[in-house]
């Protein structure tokens, strides 16, 4: 349950990987069904469990794979729920954020990786990372979703060393 004065700013797209998923299950389940008769048929019966068993584990690993990210915000409060859904039920516990004075996309300090981390600034020293993503530009868009659902402040650290200040909402105004 969402509390009321939250609103939906973001949801991952997870039908490709359900997709995919449902499709190699389908055809998993075809070879999965002979080598199980053929343990069977052998009299193998306790090869054929831990066969079976360890499908099952393969499986529900797999199941992770097609998770939903489900980000609330809040904008009187400067505040962010984070929710993992799984058909719609939540996965883990809910994770609130509060007091967010602005959001910043940072590039990693790997010299080999061009990954963008999206921070959450609670004060000048204290941040919590959100997502990650790939691309410059992938990261700003999530940035600018996230700046406009707290009507909050940007900044943009994507060039190492250089720091871009984008004043979206006067922090005066309500």
């Amino acid at each position: 349950m969402v509390p009321e004065d939250y609103e939906l700013v973001y949801k991952t797209k997870g039908n490709l990987l359900f997709y995919l998923f449902g499709l190699a299950l389908i055809f998993l389940s075809i070879p999965v069904f002979f080598k199980t008769m053929d343990l069977f048929v052998n009299n193998k019966a306790v090869t054929c469990v831990k066969f079976i068993t360890a499908i099952f584990f393969f499986l529900f690993c797999g199941v992770a794979l097609i998770h939903k990210k489900v980000l609330y915000a809040n904008k009187n409060e400067k505040s962010i729920l984070l929710r993992y859904t799984f058909f719609g039920l939540p996965i883990i516990k809910d994770s609130f954020f509060e007091d967010i004075q602005y959001v910043g996309v940072h590039i990693e300090n790997d010299v080999k990786s061009k990954d963008f981390t999206i921070k959450l600034w609670f004060s000048d020293n204290k941040n919590q990372p959100i997502a990650y993503r790939f691309s410059s530009k992938a990261a700003l868009e999530f940035e600018e979703i996230l700046s406009d659902g707290l009507k909050i402040s940007m900044l943009d650290n994507t060039i190492k060393g250089h720091k871009n200040w984008i004043e979206k909402y006067d922090e005066t105004v309500s």
